[in-house]
């Protein structure tokens, strides 16, 4: 695609394929309806990835997509099944207040930055599989049978979290949670002899 790939607010009653797509500025999805199904497989994108606000009904395939920027999926409504397998993204990942229906796959992903999940929703089954470096917020999420498999979760804060039926058995997990690991590392002993 020559220039941004800009389908905002755009409503489409089939699928829309976007395989092996590359976009160097951008693309856009903002607050649009797909009926049908997505597919982004292998697709690149740069600059920016905006689909904040949409509705995807169908299936959404980003497997082995990679996105060379900052990921905005803020407030998506996933109905079907989502394949984020193998998926690469070199700068934020944002997914705030999403909603995935359907069953949803972070398999062996590369998140080089921040993912923020914080008050997402996953309501049938999610898979977190193979993740290393993994830096990443669920404050406030619903987790319904989603698994965490030999992941690193050493720097993954879970707070006010609702689990339903998860599993994080073969995942490193630290001995403190991160909040308390972080007040011991930055502990100022000046402050104990006010005390």
């Amino acid at each position: 695609i020559d220039g941004k790939a800009d389908f905002e607010k755009v409503k489409m009653g089939g699928d829309a394929d976007f395989q092996e797509a590359e976009s160097a500025e951008g693309g856009y999805l903002t607050r649009s309806t797909i009926a049908g199904n997505i597919n982004l497989f292998m697709a690149k994108i740069s600059k920016t990835a905006y689909f904040r606000g949409a509705t995807l009904l169908g299936k959404a395939n980003f497997e082995q997509t990679c996105f060379n920027c900052h990921m905005d999926f803020q407030e998506v409504e996933f109905g079907g099944d989502a394949n984020f397998e193998k998926m690469v993204t070199t700068g934020i990942s944002k997914f705030q207040w999403s909603i995935f229906s359907g069953y949803v796959y972070f398999s062996n992903s590369g998140f080089e930055g921040p993912v923020n999940f914080d008050e997402t929703s996953f309501l049938t089954k999610g898979v977190f599989k193979g993740l290393r470096n993994f830096y990443a917020s669920f404050e406030g999420a619903i987790l319904k049978n989603v698994a965490f498999r030999d992941c690193d979760l050493t720097n993954v804060r879970f707070k006010h979290v609702i689990f339903e039926r998860c599993a994080l058995s073969t995942s490193y997990w630290d001995d403190k949670i991160p909040e308390h690991r972080d007040l011991e590392v930055n502990k100022n002993p000046q402050i104990e002899l006010f005390h």
